[in-house]
């Protein structure tokens, strides 16, 4: 007697409920299957963004705030490996940390460009040389040039296994992360020959914790959810998953809408790319940035944006705006126009006021 099935998730949820869907069809059966978007890797298609990624981003910048604190304290290099399989999204929310020109993370890796260690040891030798200190975003996603990922390879040349997959065939990254952490430290501390090298994995804490999460994203969650139940009621034939639609205006606002499953399941939305503005820097070719000399379009944090906006061209004043802004989006406890003195405790601790538009 099961007629309503409503499976939340992201694209390997999508997918199951297409595959649910399409059984029940060939079956004859009446069934309504609807996919309710949660993933904090911000990576479905159609929709504006994803619940799940805000609070997500929340804990991934406060926590880069401190860990930036600590650095500048005890200097050395310090890497933290940020949820990601194929999209950068939350690894990128780390920049949102930056007040400062020199504020970490000072180099950031995403997924969808190709990791060369060599390099990233050179840009951290780089960086060490010009702060005394660095502060390293990487996604737990990395690949080689192959298209491997780094924590299979490490896995397999400290385990000499085989990998492991999960039911959707994806291999199992969870427990290479950590020994991708300490292999990148390990490598950083013998050719550089920096004695305080520090290395942690955010892991599941990123996805789940209670004390950062956004108020705007909960809300944004429950709507979805609701939705999906509204959907199903309103017609006979209809199945699909929910998405998220920007609003115009200059004050924040969603809607939603219905898109089919097939657009939503077999593909994933990447990090746009980000490119360095110096000359003499590599052009486009690279996601690993520095303070100081990268630019990114505001979208590569929250994608589907009007306008962009720029990050590293006055890093005192602009960052802290953006700062303010994003997380206005994901907890409505933060103004645009903080004032200074209240920018860095606002943006990372914002107290609630007031549901957001709708």
């Amino acid at each position: 007697d099961v007629r309503y099935f409503f499976y939340i998730g992201g694209n390997d949820s999508a997918q199951t409920a297409a595959i649910v869907n399409r059984i029940s069809r060939d079956a004859n059966y009446e069934l309504r299957v609807f996919h309710v978007p949660k993933t904090i890797d911000n990576d479905l298609l159609v929709t504006d963004h994803c619940p799940g990624y805000g609070s997500a981003a929340k804990f991934v910048a406060s926590a880069f705030i401190g860990d930036d604190l600590d650095n500048r304290a005890l200097q050395g290099v310090k890497i933290n490996i940020i949820m990601g399989r194929n999209a950068g999204f939350l690894t990128a929310s780390s920049v949102l940390a930056r007040m400062r020109p020199d504020d970490g993370p000072h180099l950031v890796y995403l997924p969808e460009r190709p990791f060369d260690l060599d390099q990233f040891v050179k840009d951290v030798s780089v960086v060490n040389e010009q702060f005394g200190r660095c502060v390293v975003a990487i996604s737990e996603g990395i690949i080689d040039a192959q298209g491997k990922l780094w924590s299979q390879k490490v896995l397999e040349m400290v385990k000499q296994s085989a990998p492991t997959y999960d039911p959707h065939g994806n291999v199992e990254i969870s427990a290479g992360a950590g020994m991708l952490a300490d292999y990148l430290a390990n490598t950083v501390r013998s050719r550089c020959k920096i004695k305080r090298v520090r290395a942690d994995t955010f892991g599941y804490l990123q996805r789940s914790f209670p004390g950062f999460y956004s108020t705007v994203d909960a809300w944004e969650a429950r709507l979805v959810g609701q939705m999906a139940v509204s959907y199903s009621l309103q017609s006979e034939d209809r199945d699909g998953s929910v998405a998220l639609v920007r609003l115009p205006g200059t004050t924040y606002a969603v809607g939603t809408k219905l898109v089919g499953l097939k657009e939503v399941a077999p593909m994933r939305r990447r990090s746009p790319r980000w490119c360095r503005t110096s000359t003499s820097a590599r052009k486009a070719t690279t996601y690993s940035t520095t303070t100081g000399n990268m630019s990114a379009r505001w979208s590569a944090i929250c994608p589907n944006r009007a306008g962009s906006s720029r990050l590293g061209e006055k890093p005192p004043r602009l960052q802290a705006e953006i700062h303010g802004r994003i997380l206005r989006v994901s907890s409505p406890a933060v103004p645009v126009a903080a004032k200074r003195s209240c920018r860095r405790r606002s943006a990372a601790y914002g107290r609630g006021h007031g549901r957001p538009h709708r």
